[in-house]
């Protein structure tokens, strides 16, 4: 099933990372994310959101990829499912050991940042799989701050076990 998360950081942020990571309940359930959009005042500005440009099997382009801890990232590029054109990003989950796939967004005081992206879980998955968009003041080893939706504030922000639905 392909479902679509929307962030949106309102009027006077302007700039962030916008990040997506794969969290599952179980070790080894895998994630295709397709068709990533970042508007800044309705216009599209992710560079290669539809995840076509590849340089290798890990390789995306234009897009950085990581994991929150352990050793291991497992972000490879996909071609049977995606949700439109030739490639997607699959992910999958290692508990304990969250990748990610993150770009930097910038506007103007003036402008709202929406972010949006399409999510399935891959075949063959025993458990549920989620992602989760959000974002960051800096890129992911920088950022001291991420937007609570709730509050539409920034607050502090430590490490991704801080995250939490408000966020």
């Amino acid at each position: 099933q392909v479902t679509s998360t929307i962030a949106t950081a309102p009027v006077g942020v302007t700039h962030g990372v916008v990040t997506m990571i794969v969290g599952a309940t179980n070790s080894g359930d895998k994630a295709v994310i397709d068709d990533v959009e970042v508007l800044v005042d309705g216009s599209d500005t992710a560079v290669n959101g539809t995840f076509e440009l590849w340089t290798a099997v890990e390789g995306l382009t234009n897009w950085t990829i990581g994991r929150f801890s352990g050793s291991e990232t497992s972000v490879v590029k996909e071609s049977s499912a995606v949700y439109s054109g030739t490639y997607a990003v699959k992910m999958t989950d290692r508990h304990n050991n969250s990748n990610y796939v993150s770009q930097l967004i910038t506007g103007t005081p003036a402008e709202t940042l929406t972010a949006r992206h399409y999510a399935r879980g891959a075949a063959g998955n025993a458990g549920t799989v989620y992602s989760v968009m959000f974002f960051l003041n800096n890129t992911m080893g920088s950022a001291d701050q991420v937007w609570n939706k709730t509050t539409t504030s920034w607050e502090a922000y430590t490490n991704i076990g801080a995250l939490d639905d408000d966020n």
